[in-house]
């Protein structure tokens, strides 16, 4: 049975453990609205918790956005050799440095977003999609990839969907209007692919976030503790994790 932590982000402690029907747990999330930050700010001592949160996503960004930028120019050699000799990324790469711009058909906060990274994550988060499709019909539902195998699975297995695309590359200039563009109601990221600045733009879009089927492998975890600093950063971003047993539980709690 999937087991399910709820984290509370102000300050990322879970809260809770149980092992409710996760349809149960996203409806109650689609069904409550994103409140109005200023009412939340109620006294001095709250305004200051507040400010000191926003300075380290700030901090947290800079940081991550700059080494993201390093890494880019490090590999984008190794990426132009898999293009050119090996014929990787022929199909997609316009749609990862090049992100189409959308027209504003939906409304906000009404649209569904599930990623899956891969073959593997797409065929697992098949069962909930389609539970999603059955109870949401009228509401749109948008799926993201980042390989191409997963990207042609997901347009297989889900027709139904609105859109199918392959999520660009982490950049803040490349996320934050694709989000503006959609503004998602709720996010939901398979197993293991935790994306900063997708996260933290759906998030500045009213998004609630969610990770299902949720797993973290021994030497990911130990990359997460060398900086906790930025994992608790990342992961409070979440209102809902899911994960597959106890010892994943472990993992997520820092």
């Amino acid at each position: 049975a999937t087991q399910q932590a709820i984290i509370e982000s102000n300050d990322y402690n879970i809260n809770e453990i149980a092992t409710p029907e996760t349809m149960d747990d996203l409806r109650g999330m689609m069904a409550v609205k994103q409140q109005n930050i200023d009412r939340n700010i109620r006294d001095e001592d709250t305004k200051k918790k507040m400010f000191r949160t926003i300075s380290k996503m700030k901090f947290s960004s800079f940081v991550y956005n700059t080494l993201l930028c390093l890494l880019f120019i490090v590999i984008f050699p190794w990426w132009l050799y898999l293009f050119w000799v090996k014929g990787k990324y022929r199909k997609t790469w316009k749609q990862k440095l090049f992100p189409q711009v959308y027209e504003k058909r939906f409304v906000p906060g009404t649209v569904i977003w599930i990623h899956a990274v891969s073959l593997g994550e797409t065929k697992a988060v098949a069962p909930l999609v389609q539970r999603l499709l059955q109870e949401y019909p009228d509401l749109p539902l948008v799926i993201s990839s980042c390989t191409e195998t997963g990207h042609a699975e997901a347009k297989k297995v889900f027709p139904k969907a609105s859109l199918h695309l392959m999520l660009p590359l982490d950049f803040p200039w490349l996320m934050q209007p694709l989000m503006e563009n959609f503004s998602p109601g709720l996010v939901v990221c398979v197993e293991s692919d935790f994306w900063w600045n997708f996260l933290q733009s759906a998030k500045a879009q009213g998004a609630k976030l969610a990770v299902v089927n949720g797993k973290m492998s021994e030497a990911s975890f130990r990359r997460f503790q060398r900086f906790s600093w930025w994992s608790r950063s990342l992961f409070s971003l979440f209102d809902m994790v899911c994960v597959q047993g106890e010892e994943f539980l472990e993992r997520f709690r820092f």
